[in-house]
C-alpha cells in the first residue's frame, strides 16, 4: 500500500460512515405501532430500550474512536486491521438490538447481545493497544492516560462477561449490566480529555 493510502483521515472517514450506517440500520427497526392505544406503545418498550442502549454504546464507541484517532499520525497495517475488526463487531449490533427487542429480552437474545458487546469491547481494546504501540512511546503522560483507559476497558469487559453469565437466568439484569458499562463511559476520563 502506498503511504498516502494509510492516512488517519481516510480511516476515520470510513469508520464514521460505517458507524452512521450502523445507527441508521438500528433506527429502521423502530416501527410505528398500528394503533394509537397506549398498550400498543407499551408493547414496544423492549425494542425502544434496546435501541436506546445500543445507540448510546455505538455513540460511545464513536466518541472514543474519534479521540483515539486524534493521536494517530500514520496508520499502520495493524491499526487498519484492528479498526476493521472493531467495525465488523459493531456492524452486528443492529441485528442483536432488533433480536433483543423482537424476543422481548429473551435469555438467548440478551446473552448474544452481551457477547457482541464483549467482542466489540475486545476489538476496541486491541485498536487502542495498536495505536499505543505506534504512537505513545516516549510520553509518560500518554502512557499513563493509556493505562487508565486500559483499566476502564478491562473493567467494562469484565462487566460484559458478568452480563453474559447473568443473561441466561436473569435477562433484565444482563441488560442492566450492559447499561452499567455505558454509564461508566459517560463519566469523562483523562483519556477523553
Amino acid at each position: 500500500m502506498a503511504e498516502r493510502d494509510l492516512s488517519p483521515a481516510r480511516v476515520e472517514a470510513f469508520s464514521d460512515g460505517v458507524i452512521a450506517i450502523i445507527i441508521t440500520i438500528m433506527v429502521l427497526e423502530l416501527h410505528v405501532p398500528a394503533s394509537g392505544a397506549t398498550k400498543a406503545l407499551e408493547a414496544l418498550w423492549p425494542t425502544a430500550a434496546s435501541y436506546v442502549l445500543s445507540y448510546l454504546l455505538v455513540s460511545i464507541y464513536w466518541i472514543q474512536h474519534h479521540h483515539l484517532f486524534s493521536f494517530v499520525h500514520k496508520v499502520s497495517v495493524r491499526i487498519l486491521w484492528t479498526n476493521i475488526i472493531l467495525l465488523f463487531f459493531m456492524s452486528l449490533i443492529p441485528f442483536f438490538t432488533a433480536y433483543v427487542g423482537q424476543t422481548r429480552m429473551s435469555s438467548l437474545s440478551v446473552l448474544l447481545y452481551a457477547v457482541v458487546m464483549f467482542l466489540a469491547g475486545c476489538s476496541f481494546y486491541a485498536l487502542r493497544e495498536a495505536i499505543a504501540v505506534d504512537h505513545f512511546h516516549g510520553s509518560d503522560a500518554m502512557e499513563m492516560a493509556n493505562q487508565a483507559a486500559a483499566r476502564k476497558n478491562v473493567i467494562s469487559l469484565g462487566i460484559f462477561v458478568l452480563a453474559m453469565a447473568t443473561a441466561y437466568w436473569h435477562p433484565a439484569v444482563g441488560m442492566a449490566l450492559v447499561l452499567m458499562v455505558a454509564v461508566t463511559y459517560l463519566v469523562p476520563t483523562k483519556w477523553v480529555e
